[in-house]
């Protein structure tokens, strides 16, 4: 439909609204305050609750008028409602105090309290006192697994959890049970969520009955929590968050609303993904550098201890975990030559050839991708590579039936109405894929197959959509799939990198070019592993070298002095590449946060700050650069990746002695404005420092009590966000640090944020893109990747599928995902399992190796039978494997000892997971009585 302007009357005062919105959306764009329980600005009307009556006149000469609910009724023009006559007052005030009749008295324990919308809208409606004097109605909890508490007491039945769970996000195993006064919201028994959004329950729900487990463990008031804007680090969509930390340590992650990426909703690997910033793993003290001062290390040190190195050979790694800034500044240091994007040698062409991908194409944003009525997924598992993606696909399957609804004149917010018309009714998703996914079962068609037949699958469509194909050699299903695209008004292709295999991924893209050129509204999206994977992309050239060359070189040319390390684990190095890197004698220096392989093979290691205490930039899938800024000052000697390697290149000799006086991130970016040719990123800064804190933060002078009378000194800071309540207000643009209007204390406080609910953000900034350009990809890279056939099984192919909790190495090291450990299962076809004399769930030994000259490693599985899957064709699941390069050696039944020994090293696994995520908690409630006092936020010797 189209969008027009309508006028209403409200109390008397004309209004402007939008005609595709339902009146309660009406009269939030304009900011009014009227009550709401059970619609949600992405998830429509059902009309549940019955908080938001408004009286509705016929004209200006009814003097009655009639009670209707806001989110069911839709605008006209010229409509008068009121929303301050006595009925509807009244009536709101009753709904509240309805749902007060068995609503605990427990605000001073809840977790919720200071930020629930159910207080906020008991405040707003008037309702000071409670009549009701008999029982309340009681439940018994469940135990959801890690991630989400539950208490059930708190429902006000609005529905909103399982509309999300279910109807939104697609999960399975949450529900409502019951009828009357006793509806229940759970599962059918205890156990962890499935789904990869069940986190976002917490901001759904209105009251306290989902809760984040992790901050209620070590709690803060939501008024005391210190935030700032980030950007999440574990995939490449590049989804906006707000971080809230309290005495030093990250309490939670919260969505930050984002029109065109994210909207409403994050995934729990952005939601919980963020504690190894508080582990016991975190790097606190240099290593290599003698102190000439007790009071701690100096400049001179960190210079003193190159000063045998100086203007000698470097050579380098980057990563994609670290910012744009910190990449750019290294590759300037050591020379482009001698500098790697930190890609291995089986990533390295599927990062020159998305580059080049990139050049000429445009990916969509997930907003965009709601608006698709084709879609087809090569070979990506993006409900664990890249979850929000998978969320949006979701959304964008309803468009054939919403335009069913439409035809019949019922809106899209009419939820349920749409929902029940729309029937199983949904708009064609094509997936080729080598694992089973979580979209299969909402698929038009499925195919599960290895990569080779997918990409033989895929050369088959681009001939028949270029009118090249000869009919007998091409399915009836590839006749099929093109028939769709060609029909489509918005089709959308997406790949990645997950599959491994660089002759699909080639094809991938010849087919998105293809599509392009007979259908010009046509979009693609290629995900990609790391949050600035793209930001590597931008810095990779033909000649850049892969980190298994690096490490090469360095080792055998005695012209190298060293090697610097940035964030990077170097996970592709084996065991004996890392010995023979020490055995070398050559300065490793790695900057990094965490303690790693590397870092532990390092003769000097500087401590950098993670994501959370360090501004920078990443640039999503889309090339789409997006700042994150520090919600605490880093704890000395812990610094900025940058302002190391600042300290490095003087140590060194590299650069220009103007690097000696870089002290700020805004001098870094002027540096890179005058030495870097089409330096792509605009510092965009405010013209007020923004308090990181709400106005309303309690202690500020006596959060060092315990230690001295005396009131500390707030953080100085030149950057964009002040760490106290000091500060400008926060602002309506992108940037915000937290949510917050008045009458609003809860996340809904975003509608006044918005142009209109569910729309962009009144001060947003435009949008700044990596200018990719096209360069020559190496034509020698073989479609195999590098990688050598196994002698003895080139007939079979594996697949692995990696869950979304251990594919990123940082959420690798947190005991709370590693506490959820998944069971090991091998999938194979009936006839596999016959030829080889195994049976359904008997335990196997899967024996697999990423090259012939390289160790063989073991995994045990349960065999289970999938009627789907070719005879020549394995997807194996296992928690121990990260990566999906892997060739199939064998597969034998396994043997009772080996096996039960296995099982002894998981329940050890699982034990130390549990012991650690004590220790950690423990450790950090003690660190709250003793925080450390950071005056300047600079680098060494600031205070």
């Amino acid at each position: 439909m189209d969008n027009q302007s309508l006028t209403i009357y409200i109390d008397g005062e004309a209004y402007q609204v939008d005609s595709n919105d339902n009146l309660l959306a009406g009269v939030l764009s304009n900011k009014l305050n009227l009550p709401y329980f059970c619609w949600h600005p992405a998830m429509g009307s059902v009309g549940a609750c019955r908080q938001c009556a408004v009286t509705q006149y016929q004209d200006e000469h009814d003097e009655k008028g009639r009670i209707v609910m806001a989110c069911t009724t839709p605008v006209t023009e010229g409509m008068r409602i009121s929303m301050k006559d006595h009925s509807s007052r009244e009536f709101r005030e009753q709904v509240i105090e309805a749902m007060m009749t068995n609503h605990p008295h427990d605000c001073p324990v809840c977790a919720e309290g200071g930020e629930c919308h159910l207080q906020d809208m008991t405040v707003m409606t008037g309702h000071t006192s409670r009549h009701y004097e008999g029982l309340k109605r009681t439940f018994t909890n469940q135990d959801l697994g890690q991630f989400v508490g539950h208490e059930m007491n708190r429902c006000i039945t609005c529905y909103r959890c399982v509309r999300f769970y279910k109807d939104y996000a697609g999960g399975e195993d949450l529900g409502v049970f019951g009828s009357k006064n006793q509806v229940y919201f759970g599962r059918q028994e205890d156990g962890q969520l499935e789904s990869e959004f069940s986190g976002n329950l917490v901001e759904v729900c209105p009251t306290g009955v989902f809760t984040n487990k992790h901050f209620s463990a070590h709690y803060t008031r939501k008024w005391d929590l210190q935030s700032a804007p980030s950007i999440c680090a574990n995939c490449s969509v590049g989804c906006n968050i707000s971080v809230g930390e309290r005495y030093g340590s990250v309490r939670r992650v919260m969505n930050r609303y984002h029109h065109e990426l994210n909207g409403y909703f994050i995934c729990d690997h952005g939601r919980f993904g963020l504690t190894y910033v508080n582990s016991s793993k975190r790097l606190s003290s240099t290593k290599g550098i003698n102190h000439s001062s007790p009071m701690g290390l100096k400049k001179q040190d960190v210079i003193r201890a190159l000063l045998p190195y100086r203007k000698k050979q470097f050579l380098a790694i980057g990563s994609g975990r670290a910012s744009i800034e910190s990449n750019q500044l290294l590759k300037e240091v050591v020379g482009a030559g001698n500098f790697s994007t930190g890609f291995s040698t089986a990533q390295l062409p599927f990062a020159k050839k998305h580059a080049e991908y990139l050049s000429r194409h445009q990916p969509v944003s997930l907003a965009e991708i709601e608006q698709a009525d084709f879609i087809l997924i090569i070979d990506e598992d993006i409900t664990q590579s890249a979850s929000r993606v998978a969320l949006s696909v979701r959304q964008a399957l309803r468009n054939k039936g919403i335009a069913r609804a439409e035809s019949m004149g019922i809106p899209s917010w009419q939820d349920s109405a749409v929902r029940t018309i729309a029937a199983e009714q949904k708009s064609p998703l094509y997936i080729f894929t080598s694992v089973a996914t979580k979209l299969d079962s909402v698929a038009t068609a499925r195919y599960l197959q290895s990569p080779e037949k997918t990409k033989l699958a895929i050369e088959q469509l681009i001939e028949v959509l270029t009118n090249k194909a000869r009919n007998k050699e091409v399915t009836s299903d590839i006749f099929q799939i093109a028939d769709a695209i060609n029909q489509a008004k918005n089709p959308l292709i997406i790949s990645g990198w997950s599959h491994q295999h660089y002759g699909l991924f080639s094809s991938s893209i010849r087919l998105i070019d293809a599509v392009k050129t007979c259908h010009t509204n046509s979009r693609s999206l290629l995900t990609a592993p790391e949050a600035n994977t793209v930001g590597q992309l931008y810095l990779t050239q033909e000649n850049t070298k892969a980190v298994e060359q690096i490490i090469t070189q360095v080792i055998n040319d005695q012209d190298i002095a060293g090697l610097i390390v940035l964030e990077h684990e170097l996970s592709s190095l084996s065991d004996r590449q890392i010995e023979c890197l020490k055995g070398a004698n050559k300065l490793c220096i790695a900057i990094e946060h965490s303690d790693s392989k590397f870092t532990q093979a390092a003769n000097m290691v500087l401590p950098a700050t993670p994501v959370t205490e360090s501004q920078g930039h990443f640039a999503n899938y889309q090339g789409r650069v997006q700042p994150f800024f520090a919600v605490t000052p880093a704890v000395l000697p812990i610094q900025n990746a940058w302002q190391w390697l600042c300290l490095v290149a003087n140590g060194l000799e590299k650069l220009t002695d103007e690097i000696t006086f870089i002290n700020s991130f805004s001098a870094l970016h002027q540096w890179f404005k005058e030495h870097i040719p089409h330096w792509p990123i605009t510092l965009k800064m405010n013209d007020l420092s923004i308090a990181r804190e709400p106005h309303r933060a309690s202690g500020r002078t006596a959060k060092m009590a315990n230690q001295s009378v005396h009131e500390a000194k707030t953080t100085q800071s030149e950057e964009a966000f002040h760490f106290s309540m000091e500060g400008g207000a926060i602002d309506s643009g992108d940037k915000m640090p937290f949510v917050w209007a008045p009458s609003w204390n809860s996340n809904q406080a975003i509608t006044f944020y918005q142009q209109r609910p569910n729309g962009p953000l009144i001060k947003r900034q435009s949008a700044t893109f990596l200018p990719f350009t096209e360069q020559p990809v190496n034509q020698h890279q073989t479609e195999e990747n590098g990688k050598q056939a196994i002698a003895n099984n080139t007939e079979i192919s594996l697949a692995v599928s990696i869950p979304w909790l251990r594919r990123a190495w940082l959420t690798r090291q947190q005991a709370e995902f590693n506490m959820l450990v998944q069971p090991n299962v091998l999938y194979a076809s009936q006839n596999y399992a016959d030829q080889h004399q195994l049976a359904t769930k008997q335990w196997v030994k899967v024996s697999l190796s990423q090259s012939i000259d390289s160790t063989r490693v073991d995994v045990f599985a349960q065999l289970m039978i999938d009627a789907d899957l070719p005879d020549d064709h394995l997807f194996l699941q296992a928690d121990e494997l990260h990566e999906n390069h892997w060739q199939l050696v064998n597969v034998i039944l396994a043997d009772e000892q080996a096996l039960e020994q296995w099982q002894l090293q998981v329940e050890q696994r699982l034990t130390l997971a549990k012991l650690e995520q004590e220790n950690t908690l423990k450790r950090l409630k003690e660190k709250d009585q003793t925080i450390p006092i950071r005056l300047v936020s600079g680098g060494l010797e600031d205070v």
